[in-house]
């Protein structure tokens, strides 16, 4: 029943720390596939996090700091 009650937005971690990795990836095996599919760590620094979120989001959307167009907005 829970599982049902999850939004199906997908979920990017963007500029997190290498702990974090490391643990995603030791928790992964007992994830559900379909809570998988919904979770990215999309990594550190412009270039990773828009190989990422560009084929999702327009360029003139995504600010600069995540490999987009748009000015940043602090």
């Amino acid at each position: 029943m829970l599982t049902l009650a999850q939004p199906q937005a997908r979920k990017f971690f963007v500029n997190v720390p290498t702990a974090f990795t490391w643990i995603f990836w030791l928790f992964k095996p007992i994830l559900p596939e379909a809570t998988l599919k919904k979770m990215k760590v999309a990594g550190s620094g412009p270039r990773a996090i828009g190989k990422e979120l560009l084929p999702l989001v327009e360029p003139k959307e995504l600010p600069q700091r995540y490999g987009g167009e748009a000015e940043n907005p602090f």
